[in-house]
């Protein structure tokens, strides 16, 4: 079993045992932080194999994981939507330009981290 694979699943098992709503904040935080993490090594790597296991809309990538100059991602939130992780990352590129992208990740018995995006869509597109 991958290192990360079981540190996530001893959490999930402590993050069960809680009923404290920040605990499974933290844990929605984790799991889009890991996924993520995935996500940049693998486009990293161009595996675009992997890509598509981690991204399950394919070629429909956040465009700013996509710039050369990109250099930094902040996970802001994280929530349970159900059956899905709602991610608020902040993704910065080079110069000052800043954008926020809401995340859902969905459970994915394909994907490494066990979840994929299913879908994503810029914050200010909602405010």
């Amino acid at each position: 079993m991958h290192p990360s694979a079981l540190y996530l699943l001893l959490f999930t098992i402590i993050a069960t045992s809680s009923a404290n709503p920040q605990d499974w904040t933290i844990y929605a935080k984790n799991i889009a932080r890991q996924h993520m993490d995935a996500y940049l090594e693998a486009s990293d790597h161009g595996d675009s194999a992997l890509l598509c296991k981690l991204n399950k809309l394919r070629n429909a990538i956040p465009v700013l994981l996509s710039n050369p100059t990109f250099y930094q991602l902040t996970i802001m939130d994280a929530k349970w939507m159900g059956e899905y992780v709602e991610a608020e990352v902040l993704y910065k590129i080079g110069g000052s330009v800043e954008k926020t992208y809401i995340l859902l990740l969905k459970k994915s018995a394909e994907s490494p981290t066990g979840w994929t995006i299913v879908m994503f869509y810029l914050k200010e597109d909602i405010c």
